[in-house]
């Protein structure tokens, strides 16, 4: 579930930088390069890396599906920080048209890491299906839930029947619906 908090929030983010990418590409402006900026950019690059390798492994490792999603979205900040130090480049030679392009190419980047961590939280928000096959690990487990769901259909089929016949002052019989339970 956690997972889906960290897609919420990239979500809109990438929102954000879409509408400010086309924004700029309609009004073009000069942004200033700085150096000191360019140097932070560095270091959150190579930081990031060390960051994704390690979640990555540690996601895997740990069968952790908010580890992975992190992973995913700081690799979307890896890719995001090379997107920026182009644009950067690019500004700084004279092509300021870079910068909003560049942020059209991190939305891309930004929406790719949803749709990841959109395609994991689903599986794991559907109970993980693959697992609950015969012989597996949750199948006794899935297997009470269902017996559990059956048998309150049975009765709420039996209750609101003989309400019904009640009401109209006549004997129904409920059939069961669900054969090999009684």
């Amino acid at each position: 579930m956690a997972s889906i908090g960290i897609l919420m929030f990239m979500l809109l983010v990438l929102t954000e930088v879409a509408r400010n990418a086309i924004a700029h590409l309609r009004a073009p402006s000069m942004p200033s390069v700085l150096p000191v900026g360019v140097l932070t950019m560095i270091v959150t690059l190579v930081i990031n890396v060390f960051v994704v390798r390690y979640e990555s492994r540690a996601g895997t490792r740990l069968r952790s599906e908010v580890l992975g999603a992190d992973a995913r979205h700081t690799q979307s900040d890896v890719w995001t920080t090379l997107a920026v130090l182009a644009a950067l480049a690019g500004v700084w030679l004279g092509y300021p048209v870079l910068d909003p392009i560049a942020g059209l190419v991190i939305s891309l980047f930004i929406g790719y890491a949803c749709w990841k961590i959109a395609r994991e939280a689903s599986g794991v928000l559907a109970d993980q299906i693959g697992e609950l096959r015969v012989g597996g690990p949750g199948e006794a487990f899935a297997r009470r839930i269902e017996l559990f769901v059956k048998r309150r259909a049975l009765d709420v089929m039996s209750r609101e029947a003989g309400d019904y016949a009640e009401a109209a002052g006549v004997t129904v019989h409920c059939v069961n619906a669900f054969p090999g339970l009684s």
